[in-house]
């Protein structure tokens, strides 16, 4: 297969590498902004920032010509939306981007490329250029804006427009809250919700245990999986130790609460997890769950609980009995 510099050349290459560039600060500085600014269209996401404007201006007609890359397209395509989910699990963390969701997302960028492609292909004065990026950026922050407000009729998630923090945790300090020693561990190590840059997998590596992780969103490396904890494939007796701290019990224990939650779905993938342990081996999480733990058989689970020193909270531990 050529490469996209055999593809497009290496002069629109390099404006290429610009361009994704670009995406990646436009995130950056927005960072700490909010699906509830997005909703209310802040002004922030609406201003042609001056990089873009001259981008644009100095080399439309090469990234009209670059939009028309199939491959190009599609890798600046994947760089938005997949910057997008950062953004919005960063946000609130219980919102879940299923297939569909995902697909219909990947249409509003698709058609904002096309949008940009056809601005970019005539030749513009600046103002007329400005005039024509802004309404753009507008309409497509617009189109963001009903997607968000179509999720909340559905009722699916009562916090939509509320600030719940997703954070990446030292590894040192999981381990301890997990109650766990890394030579305690039973390989191989599956890690469920290991964060962005799976911080704990690649500290046990450093420690000499196999592990692996699993999120959403991950950075690309050999021993991160993109994927969700309710659709990886399991299989039986095939995992030493699994870790979830404040995943997928966290989520799980949300949508026990919540009205038009999945805890039922949440009931079967936690007894799926159990399964694709060995024997001797344990599922580590917090926060603890005493709606399941509490149902567990104790002659096949061995259920260990250690206080955090947060009221109501603990970590637990479920072995699978030899």
């Amino acid at each position: 297969m050529q490469s996209l510099t055999q593809t497009v050349g290496a002069d629109q290459h390099a404006l290429f590498q610009a361009v994704l560039a670009s995406i990646q600060r436009r995130y950056e500085r927005f960072a700490q902004k909010s699906l509830r600014d997005v909703a209310a269209l802040d002004e922030d996401f609406l201003a042609v920032e001056p990089e873009v404007a001259r981008l644009c201006g100095e080399h439309g007609a090469q990234m009209a010509a670059l939009l028309a890359d199939e491959r190009a397209f599609n890798t600046l395509l994947g760089q938005f939306v997949t910057a997008t989910l950062d953004f919005t699990y960063r946000s609130n963390q219980f919102l879940q981007f299923d297939r569909l969701e995902t697909a219909y997302l990947v249409s509003l960028y698709r058609d904002y490329l096309n949008g940009m492609r056809a601005v970019l292909a005539v030749n513009r004065a600046p103002g007329e250029l400005q005039r024509e990026l802004s309404g753009l950026i507008r309409k497509h922050f617009d189109d963001l804006k009903r997607n968000l407000e179509r999720i909340a009729r559905r009722g699916e998630n009562p916090f939509l427009y509320q600030t719940v923090v997703c954070e990446d945790y030292s590894p040192e300090l999981q381990l301890r809250i997990l109650g766990l020693r890394v030579e305690d561990l039973l390989p191989p190590v599956l890690d469920l919700g290991c964060g962005r840059r799976g911080g704990l997998t690649a500290y046990l590596r450093r420690q000499g245990v196999p592990a692996v992780g699993v999120d959403r969103i991950v950075e690309d490396a050999d021993y991160l999986r993109v994927g969700n904890w309710l659709e990886v494939d399991l299989q039986p007796q095939s995992w030493g130790t699994i870790l979830s701290h404040m995943a997928f019990s966290h989520h799980f224990a949300f949508h026990h609460q919540y009205a038009h939650g999945e805890a039922e779905r949440y009931a079967r993938r936690y007894m799926a997890i159990l399964g694709a342990l060995k024997p001797g081996g344990r599922f580590c999480y917090a926060p603890g769950l005493p709606l399941m733990e509490d149902l567990l058989p104790g002659e096949r689970y061995a259920v260990k609980r250690m206080e955090t020193g947060l009221a109501g909270w603990y970590a637990c531990q479920v072995e699978r009995m030899g």
